[in-house]
C-alpha cells in the first residue's frame, strides 16, 4: 500500500520540530509496511528531495527566488501571513504547486491523506480527477466558530476525515455532513519517551523542583497566564524553576512579564529545543503545564501532543479545560484540568502537586500506564491502516 501525503508543516530538518508528529506518523506507518511518501513546502536552505529517517521526503518551491519564501513554517501560517504581505501572495501558489504535483503523480499511490485544509483543497481536486481516494486530517481547534463555505467543501467532499480529537469531530458534525469521520489522534513513541529522572539538563538545580512547558508562543497557548500562576506560586513556595520551550510572536511580551513580576530567577526561555533534546526535559519535570485558553479568533488547542509526551515520561500534568485537551486529561486521574485563564487554579496545583511526592508519583504511573495503553504510535498506525484498507477495498 502506498500512500501520498500532503502537509504545510514538515521538519526541515533532523531534530527539527515543525510538524513532527507527521514523520512520527510516516514511520511508524513504515514499520507496519505502509509505504509512505510526504510532500512539503519547501523552506530556504532545505533540500528539495531527501530521506528523512527512513521517509521519503519531497519539498515543493512555490516561489522564486526561493529565499523569498515567507508563508510556511517560523510561526506558522496563520501569523505569517498576518505580518507579511508577500506571504499573503504566496498562499494561492504553494496550492497550486501542491495540486500540480498531486495531480501528475497521484495514480502511483492508494490513498491522498492531506493534513490541515489548505494541502486538503488540492488533494480533493487530484482525487476526483484522478479517481484516488481522500483522507483529510483536521488538526487545529476551532470554539463555535461556523466552518467557512470552502472548509465545509473540503471536509464533504473528502472520501474520509481524521480528526485529531473528539472535540474536532463534534465541531465538524455540528456543520457539516462528511461521508465518514472518525477520530484517530496522534501517537507518542513510548520507546522513546519512557520515564527517568534526568536532573541533568543544562542549568538544572538538583535541589529545585522543576515545572516545564512546551509549545509557540502564540496567544491560544496561554503562557502569559503560566507566568501569572508562577508570580503567584513564588509568593508561596520558593524552590522550583519552570523551563518554557519554544517560539513564536508572543515572545517578548512574555518576556517582559517576566521581567516586571521579577522572576528572572524563577523562569528560564529555552528557546526552539531540538526534538531529539527535548525528551531529556520532560524527563527531568516534577510538573508539565500546558495552560491553552480559547484566543480571540477562537483558536483553542486541538489535541496536546506535548501531554501525551510528558504523560508518556511519567510525568503529571495540569492543562486548560479546553479543546481536545480532556481526550488526554482525565481529572485526579493521570493529571488535572482547571479552566482556561485561572490563575489560582494552576497555582494551586502546582503547589500540591510540588509538596505532595506520593501524588507527583502516582499520578505520573497512571500517566504513563494510559498513554501505554491507548496512545503508543504503534496502535494509532494499526488504526490508520486500517482506515486506508477500508478505503481502497473494492466493491
Amino acid at each position: 500500500m502506498r500512500i501520498l501525503q500532503l502537509t504545510t508543516s514538515f521538519p526541515l530538518y533532523p531534530g527539527n520540530i515543525a510538524g513532527i508528529f507527521i514523520l512520527e506518523l510516516a514511520k511508524s506507518l513504515k514499520k507496519a509496511d505502509v509505504d509512505v511518501s510526504v510532500v512539503a513546502p519547501h523552506s530556504p536552505g532545505t533540500k528539495k528531495y531527501e530521506h528523512l529517517e527512513g521517509i521519503e521526503v519531497r519539498r515543493l518551491p512555490y516561489f522564486f527566488p526561493t529565499g523569498r519564501q515567507k508563508l510556511c513554517y517560523g510561526a506558522g501560517m496563520p501569523s505569517n501571513i498576518k505580518e507579511s504581505n508577500l506571504a499573503k501572495l504566496q498562499l494561492p501558489l504553494l496550492g497550486l504547486a501542491f495540486l500540480v504535483y498531486a495531480f501528475i503523480h497521484a495514480k502511483k499511490y492508494d490513498v491522498i491523506h492531506a493534513h490541515w485544509n489548505f494541502a486538503g483543497l488540492a488533494a480533493i481536486i487530484a482525487g476526483k480527477l484522478r479517481g484516488v481516494p481522500v483522507v483529510i486530517n483536521i488538526h487545529h481547534g476551532k470554539n463555535n466558530e461556523k466552518i467557512n463555505k470552502l472548509d465545509k467543501f473540503i471536509i464533504e467532499q473528502a472520501d474520509s476525515v481524521v480528526c485529531n480529537s473528539s472535540f474536532n469531530k463534534n465541531q465538524i458534525l455540528k456543520y457539516c455532513a462528511p461521508k465518514y469521520c472518525s477520530v484517530i489522534s496522534p501517537g507518542v513513541d513510548c520507546s522513546v519517551f519512557i520515564p527517568k529522572k534526568n536532573k541533568d539538563c543544562v542549568g538544572i538545580k538538583n535541589n529545585s523542583h522543576i515545572i516545564f512547558s512546551v509549545g509557540r508562543l502564540i496567544e491560544c497557548k496561554g503562557f502569559d497566564y503560566l507566568l501569572q500562576a508562577i508570580t503567584t506560586l513564588k509568593n508561596r513556595f520558593r524552590n522550583f524553576k519552570l523551563y518554557l520551550a519554544g517560539d513564536g510572536p508572543e515572545k517578548h511580551k512574555l518576556a517582559k512579564i517576566a521581567k516586571e513580576h521579577n522572576l528572572e530567577q524563577n523562569v528560564s526561555f529555552l528557546g526552539n529545543v531540538p526534538n531529539n533534546e527535548i525528551v531529556s526535559y520532560f524527563q527531568c519535570a516534577d510538573v508539565f503545564v500546558l495552560p491553552s485558553i480559547i484566543d480571540q479568533e477562537g483558536n483553542t488547542e486541538g489535541l496536546g501532543v506535548v501531554l501525551l509526551e510528558a504523560m508518556a515520561c511519567g510525568v503529571p500534568c495540569i492543562a486548560s479545560n479546553v479543546g481536545g485537551i480532556p481526550d488526554i486529561v482525565h481529572n485526579d486521574y493521570n493529571g488535572f484540568l482547571v479552566e482556561p485563564k485561572d490563575v489560582n487554579a494552576i497555582a494551586e496545583k502546582l503547589e500540591l502537586l510540588l509538596t505532595d511526592a506520593g501524588k507527583r508519583k502516582e499520578m505520573g504511573e497512571q500517566a504513563r500506564l494510559f498513554v501505554e495503553k491507548e496512545y503508543d504510535w504503534n496502535i494509532k498506525a494499526k488504526q490508520l491502516k486500517d482506515l486506508y484498507t477500508r478505503l481502497t477495498k473494492k466493491d
